[in-house]
């Protein structure tokens, strides 16, 4: 009898696979029972019927309170945000004066540079606190900071480029998150493609492709933002080239488009943070989409409510940001 249930087994795999299996006791074990149902979120199967995680894009099953997000727009935790604000009270201060002594000059490039990247972790602390109008306010410092150190590289002082490509087009689009249009502006003129990323997270070729339509559109220069758009992007990441198709949309005028190439972008920021920035508040909300929002409504002057999940709508609308003084 039972080899007469193997030799069935045996038939049925090879018409379905094309071979005998090496093994009946492997076949019988990757059976569907052992598996969890679909993941809420990307719909790969979970590892087994109790999994309370998916491995494939990081989704957690909600458990007490003390593990739930601090935010509707969270992916991290309220212990998340304290261990965050602990770093920011023994950094921020430091960064403070390590600007304020820096080589060369009272505001060398290593002090400004950490100055700007903790005043973004300050930013996204809270916005995992739901406090929208100090992130905005604080990601404006953040990129008026960066801004004074390419300015002063354009001066003719000496700058290390390290610390220029810390600078990529990514605080220009926190800049329009920041709903600060002065800042936008003045980081767009002086942003410079040369060192427009750090090598690490995108190419060169992408991120001066990426920055240069992104720089267009900030200066209202529509038509220039088509035509560099135009051209093949170079190879990037699912995450990279979402956010391209959105700025491309943005140039056409395109709003369903744009509402499609948003939300892919979102899904795909999401499934980055989850892998890349787990413990770091850069994860918290989607703030390059908040700014790929506020950069459509600039240039089709009309408001953009998108309601995408990571994007978090509070920060849209009539949201302004905290004033934050940098000192600068």
């Amino acid at each position: 009898m039972l080899r007469e249930m193997e030799d069935k087994l045996e038939d049925i795999h090879r018409r379905i696979i094309g071979k005998r299996p090496k093994d009946t006791d492997t076949v019988i074990h990757h059976r569907a029972s052992i598996y969890g149902p679909p993941c809420p979120s990307c719909g790969k199967e979970l590892r087994t019927p109790a999994a309370s995680r998916c491995f494939e894009c990081g989704w957690k099953k909600e458990q007490d309170p003390s593990t739930q997000p601090s935010s509707s727009n969270a992916i991290y935790t309220a212990s998340d945000v304290e261990r965050w604000q602990q770093v920011l009270r023994e950094s921020l201060p430091k960064a403070l004066a390590d600007c304020r002594s820096g080589q060369p000059g009272p505001w060398g490039d290593y002090g400004l540079s950490r100055l700007s990247l903790q005043y973004k972790d300050v930013a996204f602390t809270a916005a995992a606190q739901g406090q929208w109008s100090k992130a905005m306010g604080y990601f404006a410092a953040s990129c008026s900071v960066m801004a004074v150190l390419y300015e002063q590289f354009a001066s003719g002082k000496n700058i290390d480029p390290e610390y220029l490509s810390m600078a990529n087009w990514t605080f220009l689009l926190q800049a329009h998150a920041a709903n600060s249009p002065s800042v936008a502006a003045r980081f767009a003129q002086v942003f410079d493609l040369k060192y427009a990323s750090d090598k690490r997270t995108m190419s060169t070729e992408g991120a001066i492709y990426l920055g240069t339509a992104l720089r267009y559109l900030s200066e209202g220069q529509v038509d220039a933002a088509r035509a560099a758009l135009g051209k093949k992007p170079p190879k990037g990441s699912t995450l990279d080239l979402a956010i391209i198709a959105c700025l491309a949309a943005i140039a056409r005028l395109d709003e369903a488009a744009f509402a499609s190439d948003l939300a892919r972008a979102a899904l795909a920021w999401q499934n980055h943070a989850r892998e890349h920035w787990r413990g770091q508040p850069a994860s918290v909300c989607f703030d390059g989409g908040v700014g790929l929002v506020r950069l459509a409504e600039r240039v089709w002057k009309k408001a953009v409510l998108p309601n995408i999940a990571g994007i978090p709508d509070e920060m849209l609308g009539d949201c302004r940001p905290e004033p934050i003084a940098t000192g600068l």
